[in-house]
């Protein structure tokens, strides 16, 4: 029987746009037919510019100065071209040139750069409001004021910026010869209208959604090309506003022509990386209302048609969100798509309020990448990054301290606790006491290493200033984004293992302090020998000892206790730019490799196998059903997660075929969401069609699935993520 959700009602909007949906458009078609050419490679993968650059470059000493030198290098070198199926001037592949020079390799190996670490998303607002030029402006005046004349950081930003009016101008070329031959009626017309876009874009602010859509398009293209980071599309619909309504309300374009160019967008995403990209749809304005546009509808359609892993969409709900746009998103859900993520304003909102953000930047907030927040163009946090293992002081709790399986991250923690004397433990308050321990040392030691790598950012070689433009106060500052220039600088660790972790105590708990079924020695011994001739007992933990994710409220409370220890224990700190910590929980692919590195625990699951990557159903283990899972998830305080949080969640196709089904899916997402909850993915797909796929790769190219945090192909994930994805199956 299913636990009953309770919570506060939200109030949602009735329809107000039509059930239209736009298909694959032919010139969607014609790039999707193109993107599997293996002749071509994205340019974020391409290292053999990058290298030459350096190369080129190695005896400027000034490092801003060099990052400038190295980005206009790129940009006058790296080939620009025109596919027949690019409605927009702006590629993502170029063709494969693999050849390393052996000491341009050196250099690329042996140099150190800085652009911007974390998952971050770009300020492309300025270029649609003031263009290259006015960006120049800024970056004049700023170094007009005294002082400033000769501070290198603003010096570099300035020739980074001419490198891309630089590399725009070969485009311009290059179209004007494509018209020159073209034969096809259809290509001169859109050929002609790239070149009369880039007249205007992106030196200047554009004058049509055309117009904007070019004008993000090549500087998403051009900022990872050359700084090679994870940097979201961001707030698609919003920034694309007040283009598209003025083009509707001129009648100088049709409402499809929007969705055919949005679906370009989305391939262009696919085209430049496979490294996961995002787009946040909907949520709220910087004044607190609701926020939705027809763009809002035409990404999912893009998704619905396109069927590619990226980019990432989040879904933000907020109160006066429509109800058919709900609906649209679960129809994704239920063709296994994988996409949207759901995030809930209120909490995220919240979340990075206590994080330190401003209210209005914290409304304007996106998922970067994956799960992690941050406010659109005016961070650069530092996250994603870490994924510390808290499943690890469990293992050496039972090992008397020290590591069953090495792993060097957790050298420093072993020291401190070389003497674990497991006769002396009496009570399961002792356990409790000894773990909390182990954990308030492991996240002063993070916060110790990573204040080192904060520390020794100075010393780099290579400072690649493009990011840092497009990031509130770097400018305004004089100092780039990776030395503090940006408004918000705060750091946000990830972390996995934590329901393992609980779990495992759960075991702990029920087997040696209320069964009293074993000795805590002889479960020491058990996970030290990965349960070898040992399943019975093996069994039991698994099958018979609480999980996480049933409504226990047991189980549960254990994942509480670990969650504000973190919470907590990170909030006494402050990074090197004396901004707060916070947590983040997902567990990107590294959940497998943390797995990998732990030893057998006692919630049954064996030596090297995954550890849990998201606070959702990750390893199958909730019984019970999707409402009892939400009850476990709401336990805890979402709003301590100032990085965000990742929850998996598995939802049976049969469900989401009707109307009817849909529509109590969505009313269980708002009463969720009521409570407190901040995000929810979901699979849909079924166990059969996993297993299939693993067995006859090639009959199942576009399954996609949820991994941890971002969807991935299943066949391009590794087996034991495959395996690990199988088993939420049940």
């Amino acid at each position: 029987m299913e636990t009953q959700l309770s919570g506060k009602r939200i109030e949602r909007a009735e329809p107000v746009t039509s059930d239209v949906e736009y298909g694959l458009f032919k010139s969607s078609e014609r790039f999707l037919k193109k993107l599997s050419a293996n002749d071509m490679i994205s340019v974020q993968k391409d290292r053999y510019y990058f290298a030459n650059a350096l190369l080129a470059t190695k005896n400027e000493k000034n490092g801003y100065i060099r990052g400038a030198l190295v980005t206009q290098y790129i940009l006058e070198n790296i080939p620009v071209y025109l596919h027949d199926y690019n409605l927009f001037a702006a590629t993502g592949r170029i063709p494969l040139k693999d050849i390393e020079d052996a000491e341009a390799r050196n250099e690329r190996k042996n140099t150190s750069f800085l652009s911007c670490s974390g998952h971050i998303s770009l300020n492309l607002k300025k270029i649609l409001k003031i263009g290259l030029t006015g960006v120049l402006n800024e970056i004049d005046e700023k170094l007009s004021e005294p002082g400033n004349e000769n501070n290198s950081f603003l010096i570099s930003t300035r020739t980074a910026i001419k490198a891309v009016r630089h590399y725009v101008d070969r485009y311009k070329i290059l179209v004007s010869e494509k018209i020159s031959s073209e034969q096809c009626d259809l290509r001169l017309d859109e050929l002609k209208r790239i070149r009369n876009a880039l007249k205007n874009v992106p030196d200047n602010p554009p004058s049509s959604l055309f117009e904007a859509i070019q004008a993000l398009l090549i500087m998403h293209t051009v900022i990872r090309t050359v700084d090679k980071r994870n940097t979201s599309i961001g707030r698609l619909d919003f920034l694309l506003d007040e283009f598209y309504r003025k083009d509707i309300e001129s009648s100088l374009i049709k409402k499809e022509e929007a969705a055919e160019w949005i679906q370009h967008i989305f391939l262009h995403s696919n085209e430049m990386t496979d490294i996961a990209d995002s787009v946040q749809i909907c949520g709220q304005t910087m004044s607190g209302k609701p926020f939705f546009n027809d763009i809002s509808y035409f990404c999912l359609d893009a998704v619905l048609s396109i069927k590619l892993p990226n980019p990432q969409i989040g879904f933000r709900y907020t109160k006066g969100v429509p109800y058919d746009l709900c609906k649209k998103a679960f129809k994704l859900i239920g063709k296994s798509l994988g996409q949207p993520g759901f995030f809930n304003d209120e909490i995220a909102i919240k979340a990075l309020g206590k994080g330190g953000f401003k209210k209005e930047h914290a409304r304007d907030y996106v998922n970067c990448s994956c799960i992690e927040l941050s406010s659109a163009g005016r961070s650069n946090i530092m996250s994603g990054f870490g994924y510390f293992n808290l499943a690890k002081p469990v293992e050496m709790i039972l090992n008397n301290g020290s590591m069953i399986v090495r792993d060097n991250k957790y050298e420093s923690l072993e020291k401190s606790f070389k003497n674990v004397d497991l006769d002396r433990v009496k009570t399961f308050a002792d356990i409790k006491n000894l773990y909390k321990k182990f954990l308030k040392i492991m996240i002063k030691n993070i916060v110790a290493e990573t204040n080192d790598i904060f520390k020794s950012k100075n010393k780099t070689q290579v400072f690649l200033p493009l990011s840092s433009v497009f990031i509130d106060g770097c400018i305004e500052n004089g100092i780039h984004a990776e030395l503090g220039g940006a408004l918000y600088n705060q750091t946000f660790p990830a972390f996995t293992g934590l329901i393992t972790a609980a779990d495992s105590l759960a075991a702990i708990e029920k087997t040696v302090f209320t069964d009293k079924s074993i000795t805590l020695s002889e479960l020491s011994a058990a996970c030290k020998n990965d349960f070898e001739n040992d399943e019975k007992l093996r069994h039991y933990l698994l099958y018979q000892c609480q999980k996480y994710g049933n409504g226990n409220v047991d189980s549960d409370n254990i994942v509480k206790w670990i969650y504000d220890i973190v919470s907590d224990e990170l909030s006494l700190y402050k990074n090197h730019f004396k901004e707060p910590y916070g947590p983040c929980y997902f567990g990107y692919v590294r959940f497998v490799d943390n797995g990998k590195l732990t030893g057998a625990t006692p919630d049954g699951r064996k030596k090297g196998q995954p550890v849990t990557g998201t606070m959702g159903s990750d390893q199958g283990k909730d019984k019970n059903g999707i409402t009892a899972l939400f009850a476990s998830v709401v336990n805890f305080d979402h709003t301590k997660s100032h990085g965000g949080i990742a929850v998996n969640a598995s939802i049976d196709k049969s469900i989401l075929k009707s109307d009817d089904g849909i529509k109590n899916t969505i009313e269980l997402l708002l009463t969720y969401f009521s409570m407190g909850g901040m995000h929810i993915q979901f699979n849909c797909v079924d166990k059969d069609v996993l297993l299939d796929a693993q067995k006859h790769p090639e009959n199942h190219q576009n399954l996609l699935v949820r991994v941890a945090g971002f969807t991935d192909r299943f066949i391009s994930c590794s087996r034991e993520i495959q395996n690990q994805i199988i088993d939420r199956m049940g």
